[in-house]
């Protein structure tokens, strides 16, 4: 009896540990240093796109590139006030902000180029990215603001970017090249092999890089994605 009882007790371990584990999934996000995300709730020009089509007819470049990492953060004049913002747990609750917001910022990366779909980019080059999130410490923990549900990319990942350039010099993102409408603007480059294990419609939001909002949209652009430019 009390054998039966250690492998029922191990087997219930064994469920959980197993049950918890996703696949392809960035575990930076679900544990470890980072204490909170938080996303702006402020009101944006952006046009969130509905398909495929809307997405091409809303950026200048379509590349494909290996993400090589986040470099320099860059303040922005704007202030967005604390109302503007919910706060998540990294478990996917979300918890009325009430914490001392900075200014709406973005995060400077580099994308290498190995493929370009549209515009006059050049294979092999290497880009500055403005991704519209930030990272600060709060007692000794990592905190991540982001905006447009646009989650950090992953270094060596590659990834299929619909891009624009900002040319306003009053901007931010002056000499940038920024996602057309932040997450709507980023997809991970996956195999036929990997998508074989997994379809887009079973990933959870972290394995999307993909922030508090519902993922639906984001998932439905994502499989006309992969039919036309990852198949």
């Amino acid at each position: 009896m009390k054998k039966f009882y250690a492998g029922f007790f191990l087997w219930l371990l064994l469920s959980a540990v197993l049950g918890s584990w996703r696949p392809g999934v960035n575990r930076n996000f679900l544990r470890g240093d980072i204490v909170a995300y938080v996303q702006s709730d402020a009101a944006v020009d952006y046009l969130i796109p509905q398909n495929l089509e809307e997405l091409e007819a809303g950026c200048t470049d379509i590349v494909q590139g290996v993400f090589r990492g986040a470099g320099n953060r860059q303040a922005n004049q704007h202030v967005m006030a604390e109302s503007d913002f919910t706060v998540e747990d990294g478990a996917e609750n979300v918890i009325p902000g009430a914490l001392e917001f900075p200014d709406r910022t973005v995060t400077v990366s580099s994308l290498q180029i190995t493929k370009v779909l549209k515009g006059e980019l050049r294979a092999g080059q290497a880009i500055p990215l403005g991704e519209e999130y930030h990272r600060e410490e709060k007692d000794g923990k990592e905190k991540i603001y982001y905006n447009l549900d646009y989650l950090p990319s992953a270094a060596g990942r590659e990834y299929l970017f619909f891009l624009n350039e900002d040319n306003d010099a009053s901007s931010t993102f002056y000499g940038l090249y920024c996602p057309y409408s932040g997450a709507w603007g980023r997809y991970r480059v996956r195999s036929a092999e990997e998508l074989n294990r997994r379809s887009v419609d079973s990933m959870i939001k972290w394995e999307l890089e993909f922030g508090r909002d519902s993922a639906d949209g984001y998932k439905s652009i994502y499989k006309e994605v992969i039919a036309k430019y990852m198949s």
